[in-house]
Formats: structure tokens, C-alpha cells, sequence
């Protein structure tokens, strides 16, 4: 199991429990989905990163692979069990100015500094719920799932729940850390986000840059 690795590589289970490498490989976690019988599965790859998605009711994981020199290696495992929503808060009561504003983040290359910046750019919307400029940051096949929701979410779903500005479960919640990891054009973003009330979130975002421009494609948030 070692050698299938990587040396960053991370499991977060469905409880918010994140262990490094050298702790899984001391003792094995018990995945969400047992033996994944009876699963739905999709898969996004290029040559260098293979996301792995599956799915089985409210249950949902997600895996991502990436080319290191001697072979491939797992990067990140995270579960995500779906809960139900929580109640609606006005993003108008309060000024945005973490993750809106300012991050406690310090890029370490330009493509860092665009994705954090195009980040910030996806918070702000979600705080003016101007769907037409969240969709702009989004790409097509954008899937999210977040343990404080009851369903899943997808580019049309999420912009039609913006321009009515009434959809809870994905906001505009403060940033306490980020790493970033870069594959060609793609970036995983993996950061720990705390609403105003509640307990903290771990979040993994996926980042493509199909022409130039860096887009959100998947965003999976685990309850800790």
C-alpha cells in the first residue's frame, strides 16, 4: 500500500477525521463504501491526474491520482455523507472580508496566485448571489458535494439556487488554511474553511485550465 502513496497523500473520512500518510499505512482506515458494490462511478483523467468519483445514496467519495516520476500515486481520499441542509442565513447580515477580501494564503507561483484570486472571485459571488458571475469561474462538468447539504450540485442547479438567492449549503465561509498541489493545468486545492457558527469544513477543490483561464470543477466538503 506504501508504494501506492504519495508523500502528501491524505484520507479524510466521513467524519472530518484527516490522517497523513504514515498514519493510514499504520493503521488502515475502513472506507464509507465498504467493498464499493452497487456503486456509480465517473472519472475525469489526463496524463497527469486521474479523478476517481464515486457514489452510492447520500455516500460519496472521491479519489485523485497523479503521475509522479516513479509511477502513480494516490494524492487525496475523502468521503463525504451527506446530512441535510442547514437552515438559510442572509449573506447580507455581515461583510465578506475573509475569503472575499483577504486570505491567510501566500501563493508560491503565478498559477497559485490565479486560482487563489479566481477563488476569492467564486466567494464574492456567492455572497452578492450573482449567479452570471459564479458560472463565469465554473467549468461545465462542475459537480459539488458538501456534508451540510441534502443533495448535490451542479453548474445549472447552483446558478439557478444563486439567482434566487435562496440555496444554503455551499457559502461564502472563511478560509483558515490552504495547499495547493499543480499538475499541468490542473490544481487541487485542498483547505479547511470555518462558517461563522458550527464546526470547521475540510474542502477539496479541483481547478482546470482548459483555455487560459482557471475553472472550478469539483468541490467535495467534509463536516468535521
Amino acid at each position: 500500500v506504501g508504494q501506492l502513496l504519495d508523500a502528501d497523500f491524505t484520507w479524510t473520512d466521513s467524519q472530518g477525521r484527516t490522517l497523513t500518510r504514515t498514519q493510514v499505512l499504520k493503521k488502515l482506515p475502513v472506507p464509507a463504501l465498504g467493498d464499493e458494490t452497487q456503486v456509480t462511478e465517473h472519472e475525469r483523467m489526463n496524463s497527469q491526474v486521474v479523478i476517481h468519483r464515486a457514489e452510492r445514496g447520500k455516500a460519496y467519495v472521491l479519489r485523485v491520482w497523479v503521475k509522479r516520476p516513479a509511477g502513480w500515486r494516490a494524492l487525496v481520499y475523502q468521503e463525504v455523507i451527506q446530512v441535510g441542509a442547514l437552515p438559510q442565513t442572509d449573506p447580507g447580515t455581515h461583510e465578506c472580508e475573509n475569503p472575499c477580501k483577504t486570505v491567510p494564503f501566500e501563493p508560491k507561483t503565478a498559477d497559485e496566485r490565479q486560482v487563489i484570486q479566481a477563488y476569492q472571485q467564486v466567494e464574492r459571488a456567492v455572497t452578492a448571489s450573482d449567479s452570471v458571475a459564479w458560472g463565469s469561474l465554473i467549468a461545465d462538468g462542475f459537480f459539488a458535494v458538501t456534508s451540510i447539504s441534502d443533495r448535490p450540485q451542479d453548474k445549472p442547479g447552483r446558478m439557478a439556487g444563486l439567482a434566487q438567492n435562496k440555496q444554503a449549503g455551499i457559502a461564502a465561509f472563511p478560509l483558515v488554511s490552504a495547499h495547493m498541489f499543480q499538475f499541468g493545468d490542473t490544481m487541487v486545492m485542498i483547505s479547511r474553511q470555518q462558517p461563522d457558527h458550527g464546526k470547521p469544513l475540510h474542502v477539496t477543490r479541483i481547478w482546470i485550465k482548459p483555455e487560459g483561464k482557471w475553472l472550478e470543477i469539483f468541490s467535495y466538503q467534509t463536516l468535521i
